[in-house]
Order: structure tokens, then C-alpha cells, then sequence
């Protein structure tokens, strides 16, 4: 190897080395990339029966948008899980505003394009307010008081699915529980944390009031022999149940135990990595006719217990759920009874 080569080899281990150093520096807290400080003010309650209208309110001695430019983040959002805080699973996640102005907001120039012919640029963000929140990264007496709006108050949990990432509800508590915030500066390197502060439960059931559920599957399903129909109405071991078809039936299928209101997905267009599915949702959609054994397994889906199990293990009323794939509260059902 040449001189030359080693040089370049040595100087690439170094900045290696140099990367990890301050990388490892920042995590164990030696650079002020921390703001510790964040203290919950208000949680807003719901406007207009909007499921997705919650609005936090917390303070911070802090100027997170001086903070964001000095760590490289863009802007900031925070994290809302059932406490203690976990990012798995989660919430809802939600941007940080100052006086209703997002972190990352600036005013920009912006150039289009139409036809292939220069169309000329234009100001973006170049208001009195957003102009305001940029010349305040100078300030540095707080406190500072942010909101964050955020998405109604359910819990989901992400799991690896054929090589991407998905989501799906899990469970919540019955009644209204605190919740765990944590800001993460968005970008970076390094960005910056901050503490972990709690929504006391007191606000969350005030917020939320009658709209909290712990409810989970479709609340209602279509009744359309034509559609979706499930023979015989009874069966038991040994014996098959079958699934005639029409037109549009959907693309997904499912299966609700009622006695133990557990759900198990058969069919799913973003199925976990551990699922055996029973067919794709496109040979399901062009099916006719389809046929489950008393001893079909299906995905426990909503819930943090997840895995293949068979279904019909009980006695009792089983609903058979074939829904669409952009909206799987909406399908065609039929009951049935299983008996030992």
C-alpha cells in the first residue's frame, strides 16, 4: 500500500473515531443538547366533536427555536405515550408551535415551474408572525410557552412488516390514564431530547370527556347475503365453514371472538413479519367462494399479545368481518355459533 493510500486510510479512521466520539459525547449528556426543563400548562378540550382536536400547552425557560439552529434540528415534535414514557407503543405524535408558529418555520423564496417554462418565485412564510418568531432567537429570558397539537387519544403499536413498518391499535386502558411527553429536536445531528413530563389524568378526562373509548374493530358491520354470506350458521369440529362471496365483498378478512372480544386477522395488506396469511388480499377480492376449518389460525391484532393462534378454541358467537383495505371499519359481517 502507498503512502498516499495509508494517509488517506489513517485519516478516514480518525474521523471515524472523531464521529463515535462526539456522537457517544453528546448521548452521555456533554453537550447542552438537553433542555430539561418542559413543564405540562393546559391540555385543551376537544373542538367541535373533531376526534383529532387536542391541543397541549407546556413551558420551558428555554428557546427551543435558538436551541433548534444552534443543534441543526428542524424544528421539533413531541412524543405522547402512556406513562412511564416508551416509544413503542405510542400515542400520537405531534409538531411544536411557539405563538402558532411551527419551530421550523422561516421565511423562504420558492421557485415553480409550469409547462416546462419558468413560472417565477414567490416569498413562503414571509408574514409579520413568522418574521417575529425568527427575529426571537435572540431572546433568552422565558419562560417560553409552546403548544403542540395532536391526534385523538388512542395507542399504537409498530411492528415490522415484509420488509417496511406498519402500525396497529392496541388496547387502552379502561378510563383515561396520564400521559408521558417527550420532545425530540427534529433532524440534525446532533438535534436535542428533552425531559419527560406528564399530562396529569385529571386534564386528559377533562380534554377528552365523553369521547374516550377503549373500543377497538369495526363498531358496525353490513348485513348482505349478495355480498358476504357464512354457512351453515352452527358448526363444530370436524366440520367446515364456508364463505360465499359477491361482487366487491373487500379485500380483508377477519374473524371477532366475541366472548373475550379478541380480533384475529386471516387476510391483511400489511401483515406482521410472523403472520401466516391465508391468501393476498387481491386473490381474496377475486375469490368466490372460500373455506375455513374449525381449526383456522388467525393474527391476534388488537393486541399487545400478539401472534398466530387459533380462533374458534371456545364455545360461543364468532362475527366474520370482510372489509375493504382503506377503511377496515367498513365491510360485510355475518354471526356465527360454534359448539363443542
Amino acid at each position: 500500500m502507498s503512502l498516499r493510500s495509508r494517509t488517506l486510510y489513517s485519516v478516514a479512521g480518525l474521523l471515524l473515531l472523531a464521529g463515535v466520539a462526539l456522537s457517544a459525547a453528546w448521548l452521555l449528556g456533554y453537550f447542552p443538547n438537553h433542555v430539561d426543563d418542559l413543564e405540562f400548562v393546559a391540555l385543551r378540550k376537544f373542538v367541535d366533536d373533531k376526534r383529532d382536536n387536542l391541543q397541549l400547552t407546556f413551558h420551558s425557560n428555554t428557546n427551543l427555536r435558538a436551541l433548534g439552529q444552534q443543534s441543526g434540528a428542524y424544528g421539533a415534535y413531541a412524543n405522547f405515550s402512556l406513562c412511564p414514557f416508551h416509544l413503542n407503543p405510542w400515542v400520537s405524535i405531534g409538531r411544536v408551535d411557539h405563538n402558532g408558529v411551527d419551530l421550523a418555520v422561516k421565511p423562504s423564496r420558492g421557485c415553480t415551474w409550469r409547462g416546462g417554462k419558468f413560472a417565477g418565485c414567490s416569498e413562503i412564510d414571509n408574514t409579520p408572525e413568522v418574521r417575529a418568531e425568527v427575529a426571537g432567537t435572540t431572546q433568552t429570558k422565558g419562560p417560553f410557552f409552546y403548544t403542540v397539537n395532536f391526534g385523538f387519544y388512542e395507542q399504537w403499536l409498530t411492528y415490522d412488516s415484509h420488509g417496511g413498518i406498519s402500525d396497529r391499535r392496541i388496547p387502552l386502558p379502561r378510563g383515561p390514564q396520564e400521559l408521558c411527553v417527550k420532545l425530540h429536536g427534529d433532524g440534525g445531528p446532533p438535534g436535542y431530547v428533552s425531559n419527560v413530563f406528564v399530562v396529569p389524568k385529571s386534564a386528559v378526562a377533562t380534554a377528552l370527556g365523553k369521547h374516550y373509548s377503549a373500543s377497538l374493530g369495526p363498531a358496525s358491520w353490513l348485513s348482505d347475503a349478495r355480498k358476504f354470506a357464512c354457512s351453515p350458521s352452527t358448526f363444530g369440529p370436524g366440520q367446515k365453514l364456508v364463505l360465499k362471496l359477491g361482487r366487491d365483498h373487500g379485500a380483508l378478512l377477519w374473524i371477532h371472538r366475541l366472548s373475550d372480544d379478541t380480533w384475529f386477522s386471516l387476510i391483511n395488506d400489511s401483515p406482521p413479519d410472523d403472520m401466516t396469511v391465508l391468501m393476498t388480499p387481491r386473490d381474496y377480492y377475486n375469490s368466490t367462494r372460500v373455506t375455513l376449518g374449525d381449526s383456522i389460525t388467525g393474527y391476534r391484532w388488537y393486541s399487545s399479545r400478539s401472534g398466530q393462534e387459533k380462533i374458534f378454541t371456545t364455545p360461543g358467537r364468532y362475527v366474520v368481518f370482510s372489509s375493504i383495505v382503506d377503511n377496515m371499519n367498513k365491510g360485510f359481517g355475518c354471526e356465527v355459533s360454534f359448539r363443542s
